[in-house]
């Protein structure tokens, strides 16, 4: 019988929403059907009726607001026909705003270029506020319950130039306020609030209340949030009295009610109780003079018919923590009354399905634990409520609500892991198609010690998510293990992914991305020197750049372009997260701009210059994304990209929301709102005005083509506005009661204009408003510590109260009580190894409720972040290579580690060697497991009390106001050359306790350019990681860049880049040679003649000699092979530090591979022998045909073979 009475829920449950969108449907086709027919043309027209001025009749009418009233009074005398006519007042009977809209026959003026007070007088005088929306000129701050006679003089401007020929003359007054009931928020009534429950009515002589029980074992079936609702259907009351719970007392209540004026009475509700018993009060509160109060079912056309105020009340004097975490869940038991924790009170955690999951009894310190186990189910299984009973006393906390969101606190870092935690990395970020992946596994416990004989799961994911393939990987020393990945010819371009798993169905325990595509590395690299800090409209600005070749020098006489795309901050101001700018209706078209970017000097160095266009205007926020960029000598350009804050206003305003998605029906929808300046600091603001507007839909029926349309009209609706102040400590808070529906909350500040509005929306499936506890000062006194050392934490605070210490990341680990004075204490906190990089220190200062402090807080919450010196466990990596080789020569890099784990029996180390001009382009950073394992973690332990809902009283304060990319096979062979050598795992020998060493051979190939090198290194239990630039180039730096591929019969050039860096001045003999499949098109000699012709061009010593080249020649016929036909032969006279740079024809033949040789010879080096180098460069010619990918999929059973024709 009891289970039978449990199976429905309180309040809008699913079956009434369904009842109600059904029966709303059926209303809808109703009014269809009689709109069709009351629109069909009656034979003979009925007389027009019509309450607007004679004047108006000639205009169309401008139709009137859902809910609003119209009313209009003619003027005094017939104007002029082309000049601007009143038409009608509107007023909206529903709204809490007192304001009043009239309505012209054209649109006005908007923003200050007409002030439209001085053509409006009112006796009684007021003064009142004015905004123009469109044809409506609108006046907010007249009082209900006046009468008032309205004059609008004559020659009051429309935005066309018409104006009103003479005065208008009419009474307006807005009448009486709509009667109006209101309970407070909360439900937690404490013991000792004997003041009485605060409920708030307008225009309202005496209250019908009825209070209803629900029993505690019933509570668990409850919807969520379900204690949250401010308003109920009367007939879902009376449900409940059958259903769920019983009448416990119902009763009237007599108000002095003073017109127009809101007043907060109490209801001696401990009387109404009486004896309490365990479980939950719903008190229910109606106009005794409102018939709709007792409202039927019938009334589901009409949101607010029928709605009665309501609030969810237990009396008690417990205060419950729980701390859920990856350990369970840790439950603390406070006195709301002196917040003393409570000993010996009994916990009961109940499932969804109402079964009894576990109990415990806290202890001295007021602490419970519940094992994760119990956590962990699902279903009817799931833990979601957790009831407390002590001696006659009782309270529950709902563990479905969402945990503190503590983002405003520093909690940010990478998320909790589990047992096994893996770091993955690759030698590089980006790949071709048919190369291989360099893979390195590290897998760590929860306090980043090695995990020997582990086993992982990888899988090889495509861009598109699918697995390619799948990989074992056991550890091959202290948890570590190397792999080569070898990528498809047919390699999707795109994003690609490595997940780590030791269960393959499970969710991976770590993972490596990298794109696949067909790059060419850079051969420069770009340094912007400084940037402005902030801009502003109108601003000019400089930025210097530095540019160099990766071989080594300066990238001198190069010339460069710039510009700068204007668009919406998405994070202007970071440390206020969850905060929005701006009108969200506003959409800012960005504008780009070009910017001069002069030649480069001698040292590589130029600047970029521009301006911020002076007519932008925007309530958001603005950026400049700045993109900059220097062409090497084949013409392709190197960029860097900076991003610098663009400020309209002086101001800007912030809006948070309180609530995750929609807001609950019948809830207060809730919004932070602070001001900041342009450097992001909260300031003062005072007269910030602020309105909550509805947007209501209509169906406006019309006849086209002898067939009946409608479409849908949208009209705002405003449902309170105001203003308030804001201060710099604390946000203020925006509140708005709010039914079903599409709504804005909007903020402005008529001194500087700013300005932000955010869209919500209420619903039956919205969230209930979640609520951030307080800010409590706490600081550590030091940045890091070692195992075994003790922290000092200063809690700062106004009042004396009784704290919560909890140390904890993904679990907790200490719990304690500090009894803490006025102005704050000092406390010790040991610091233990078995934190891994660190634990959070979490302290929640309780106030006790017979302090009467006003606004004092009842509960605040500090955080901060005790890390672990990670230098403890960092192993120091040490590559002693030369900076400087020259190519094609095999050297030995020693990499020494010391810090090595005492007693540690083995240390390992990869080394890798990659391109530079590869690594900038994705930018990528030298693996760090130190970073990754010991840096400071997200706190994984979510939080959740109900010491924000507790019932205030009188005296407490109120509210404040306010896909996949293109696959298909890559090229055989290209161009540029990929040079990234790994050395796979390498053991390294011990010397010492601490210290070990490895002699890493590499074979650096034919190159010119910057390698960077680098080293991680691992034991059990530290880990590290180093790193050097090593620059490869001969003295005299002879480069060919050619194109990645042709077509055959094309014709291309290829550029020729000799640059002397450190080669001895002198004449130098250069001979360029084509083969296979492609060829020199005919002998020419170079544009210039003298010294820069053939056999003969001289270079200069402050940088370039860039020669022009003569257009191509006719081709040869397709498919006629030459064999080493040369392309060039001369003789080049270099001075010192010269560069030469020019081109040369190149033809395709038929399909095939090509090659183009270079040898180079010149006088005597610094080493005594003459310099002599000879470079190859192949080149694919394929057919110019799209890629064609053809996918399949068939079932295969097991054994079964599947031809692909």
């Amino acid at each position: 019988m009891f289970m039978a009475n449990t199976q429905r829920t309180t309040g809008l449950t699913w079956i009434d929403n369904m009842r109600n969108m059904i029966l709303a449907a059926i209303a809808a086709l109703v009014l269809a059907t009689l709109a069709y027919f009351a629109f069909q043309p009656a034979s003979t027209p009925p007389a027009a009726t019509s309450t607007a001025s004679s004047a108006a009749q000639s205009s169309p009418p401008i139709a009137p607001r859902s809910g609003e009233l119209t009313a209009s009074t003619p003027p005094t005398t017939k104007p002029a026909s082309d000049a601007l006519r009143f038409q009608r007042l509107l007023i909206d009977p529903n709204s809490e705003a007192n304001e009043v809209c009239l309505i012209f026959s054209a649109p006005l003026q908007s923003g200050e270029r007409v002030r439209y007070a001085d053509y409006v007088r009112l006796e009684p005088a007021v003064k009142v506020d004015v905004r123009i929306e469109e044809a409506r000129l609108c006046l907010s701050g007249l009082s209900f319950g006046v009468e008032y006679q309205l004059e609008l003089l004559a020659g009051l401007p429309a935005k066309d130039g018409l104006k009103l020929g003479d005065s208008v003359q009419l009474p307006i007054s807005l009448g009486d306020r709509k009667p109006s009931v209101r309970l407070g928020a909360g439900f937690v009534l404490p013991m000792d609030n004997d003041e009485g429950l605060p409920v708030t009515t307008m225009n309202v002589d005496k209250l019908n209340l009825k209070l209803f029980r629900v029993g505690d074992r019933l509570l668990a079936r409850m919807r969520e949030d379900f204690v949250d609702e401010r308003t109920m259907y009367s007939y879902d009351a009376e449900r409940m009295a059958e259903d769920e719970g019983r009448l416990v007392w119902s009763g009237s209540m007599a108000l002095n009610a003073q017109r127009n004026n809101a007043q907060t009475s109490l209801i001696p509700i401990k009387e109404a109780i009486g004896k309490r018993e365990p479980g939950a009060y719903l008190l229910v509160a109606g106009d005794a003079a409102d018939e709709t109060a007792i409202a039927s079912e019938d009334d589901y056309y009409d949101e607010e018919r029928g709605r009665m105020a309501a609030q969810w009340i237990v009396q008690s004097d417990l205060g419950l923590t729980s701390l859920r975490g990856a350990d369970g869940l840790s439950v603390v038991a406070r006195s709301l009354r002196d917040a003393t924790a409570q000993a010996g009170v009994r916990l009961t955690l109940i499932a969804r399905n109402n079964d009894i999951l576990g109990e415990a009894s806290t202890d001295a310190n007021g602490v419970a634990r519940f094992p994760a186990g119990l956590l962990q189910g699902t279903g009817g299984m799931a833990a979601v409520m957790l009831m407390a009973y002590a001696r006659d006393d009782f309270n529950f906390l709902d563990l479905r609500r969402a945990a503190f969101d503590l983002s405003d606190r520093g909690v940010e870092g990478r998320a909790p892991s589990g047992p096994v935690d893996a770091f993955l990395y690759t030698e590089r970020g980006i790949y071709r198609p048919g190369e291989t992946v360099h893979l390195t596994a590290l897998a760590r416990d929860a306090v980043a010690k090695s995990i020997n004989n582990s086993t992982l799961i990888l899988k090889l994911l495509r861009p598109n998510g699918q697995e390619a393939r799948r990989y074992t990987l056991k550890a091959q020393g202290e948890g570590g293990a190397a792999l080569d990945v070898p990528l498809p010819l047919t390699a999707a371009r795109g994003g690609w992914e490595i997940t780590a798993h030791t269960d393959p169905e499970a969710a991976p325990v770590g993972r490596v991305s990298f794109e696949v595509q067909d790059f060419v590395p850079q051969r420069l690299a770009l340094t912007i020197l400084d940037k402005p800090k902030v801009l502003a409209a109108g601003d000019a600005f400089s930025i210097p750049i530095e540019a160099r070749f990766l071989y080594g020098a300066p990238a001198a006489s190069l010339g460069g372009e710039g510009d700068l795309i204007l668009e919406t901050d998405p994070a202007p101001f970071p440390m206020h997260k969850g905060f929005r700018w701006g009108n969200e209706d506003e959409v800012f078209q960005g504008e780009r701009v070009s910017l001069e970017v002069g030649e480069t000097d001698a040292a590589g160095k130029t600047t970029v210059t521009g301006s911020v266009p002076s007519t932008i205007q925007s309530s958001h926020p603005l950026r400049a994304d700045i993109a900059l960029a220097v062409r090497e000598p084949g013409g392709r350009a190197t960029g860097e990209h900076v991003f610098v804050p663009v400020r309209v206003q002086p101001l800007a305003l912030g809006l948070r929301p309180v609530f995750e998605g929609a807001a609950k029906q019948g809830a207060d929808a809730g919004f932070e709102l602070i001001a900041v300046d342009n450097n992001g600091t909260r300031v003062a603001q005072r007269g910030l005005e602020y309105r909550f507007i509805k947007d209501e839909s209509t169906w406006q029926w019309h006849r086209r083509n002898n067939q009946w349309r409608y479409e849908r009209v949208v009209r705002e609706r405003e449902l309170a506005s105001g203003t308030l102040d804001v201060i710099a400590d604390k946000p203020a808070l925006l509140k708005q009661q709010v039914s079903w529906g599409s709504y804005r909350v909007m903020v402005r500040d008529p001194v500087s204009g700013a300005n932000s509005a955010l869209r919500f929306y209420g619903g039956w499936y919205g969230e209930a408003t979640a609520e951030r506890p307080d800010r409590l000062p706490i600081a550590a006194d030091k940045a890091g510590y070692a195992p075994g050392e003790t922290a000092r934490l200063r809690i700062d605070s106004e009042f004396a109260g009784q704290a919560l210490i909890v140390m904890a990341n993904e679990r907790v680990h200490e719990v304690r009580n500090v009894a803490v004075p006025a102005g704050g204490v000092d406390v010790e906190i040991p610091v233990r190894a078995e934190w891994g990089a660190g634990a959070y220190a979490l302290v929640t200062l309780y106030r006790p409720m017979r302090d009467k402090l006003g606004h004092a807080p009842v509960r605040a919450v500090g955080v901060a972040w005790l890390g672990l010196n990670p230098l403890e466990r960092t192993l120091k990596v040490a590559i002693d290579a030369p900076s400087k080789i020259a190519p094609r020569q095999k050297i030995d890099v020693p990499v020494t580690i010391s810090g090595m784990t005492a007693g540690s029996k083995a240390a390992y180390v990869t080394l890798a060697a990659v391109d530079q001009g590869i690594l900038q382009l994705t930018r990528f950073k030298t693996p760090a497991p130190q970073a990754h394992y010991l840096s400071k973690r997200q706190l994984g332990v979510g939080m959740r009390d109900d010491y924000g809902r507790l019932i205030r009283g009188l005296n407490a304060g109120g509210d404040d106001q306010g896909g996949d990319a293109d696959g298909g096979k890559g090229l055989d062979v290209v161009p540029t050359r990929t040079v990234a050598l790994f050395s796979g795992l390498v053991k390294l020998d011990k010397q010492g306790d601490a210290q070990g060493k490895a002699i890493i051979p590499l074979d650096v190939p034919d190159f010119q350019g910057e390698l960077r090198l680098m080293a991680v290194a691992f034991d059990a239990e530290k880990m590290g990681s180093g790193d050097m630039r090593m620059t490869v180039r001969d003295p005299l730096v002879a480069e060919l860049i050619l194109p990645r591929f042709l077509a055959p019969s094309d014709e291309g050039r290829l550029t020729v880049l000799l640059h002397n860096v450190e080669g001895a001045a002198g004449a130098y003999t250069l001979k360029i040679s084509a083969s296979g499949t492609v060829s020199a098109v005919a002998p020419l000699p170079l544009d210039g003649g003298g010294a820069g012709g053939e056999g003969g061009a001289t270079g200069s010593n402050l940088g370039t000699n860039q020669l022009r080249s003569p257009p191509l020649p006719n081709p040869l016929p397709p498919g006629e092979r030459e064999q080493n036909t040369v392309l060039t032969e001369r003789s080049i006279q270099l001075a010192a530090g010269a560069r030469e740079v020019f081109t040369l024809p190149l033809r395709a033949l038929d399909a095939g591979i090509g090659q183009v040789v270079m040898n180079l010879s010149g006088p005597a080096q610094a080493d005594g022998k003459p310099f002599q180098v000879t470079r190859d460069w192949p080149i694919q010619v394929r057919p110019p045909q799209a890629v064609q990918s053809l996918d399949s999929t068939e079932l295969l059973a097991a054994g079964q073979a599947v031809t692909l024709d």
